[in-house]
This record gives C-alpha cells, structure tokens and sequence, in this order.
C-alpha cells in the first residue's frame, strides 16, 4: 500500500495488460467517502497497491536527505508503502497456487 510518493507500474505479469499504471497513494483524507467503508485492494482502491510480481518502471517520491531516518543513502528517491500481503497471500501466491491446485488435471478428451 502506499503511503507516500507515487510510481509506475507494469502488471502484465498479473493482467496481461501492457499499458503501464500510475500508482498514487492511498488518500484517507477524502470527505466524500464514508469512513466506515472496507480497504478493497482488488478494486476502489487498486491504484494505490503495488503486487508482487509487478515492474517499478518510475518512483516519485521523497528523496532522502542525510538528515532524515531512512535506510536509503541521501539522494535516492523512495516511495514509503506498507506491506498488505506476503508470500502465497500476494497476487501472485495466489496464482501459483491455483496453477499448483491444477497441476495433474486433465480434462477429458470426448470422441463424439
């Protein structure tokens, strides 16, 4: 999820869209929306989460300073996100593991 800056994506490995996506963050100060309505991540809300699998092809972020309490040396331009889903809970956990499920299945062939 992000939280600070912004980035393009390519998902194709996801979708199969080539087009390439703006990420922006999550904005949780919007007065139109009711506070009480759920995070969606797979819709409402997919323009502010980057998946496992996917290509950063540009960051706009922060860039750090030697002042500031990053990880990353002065100069490098981050983008601060939160981490939703790890492992086989990511995007693409999921699709190895429908792929894994479907493993051995073959369909039946019909002689009709």
């Amino acid at each position: 999820l992000i939280l600070n800056g912004g980035c393009v994506t390519n998902e194709a490995v996801l979708t199969g869209e080539s087009v390439p996506q703006v990420k922006r963050p999550l904005d949780i100060v919007d007065d139109d929306q009711d506070v009480t309505m759920g995070f969606d991540m797979d819709g409402e809300h997919r323009g502010s989460v980057l998946f496992a699998g996917t290509t950063l092809l540009h960051c706009d972020g922060a860039v750090a300073s030697d002042h500031d309490e990053t990880p990353f040396p002065a100069g490098i331009n981050a983008v601060k996100c939160l981490v939703l889903r790890t492992g086989s809970y990511s995007s693409e956990g999921e699709i190895v593991r429908t792929l894994s499920k479907s493993a051995g299945h073959y369909g039946q062939i019909s002689n009709a």
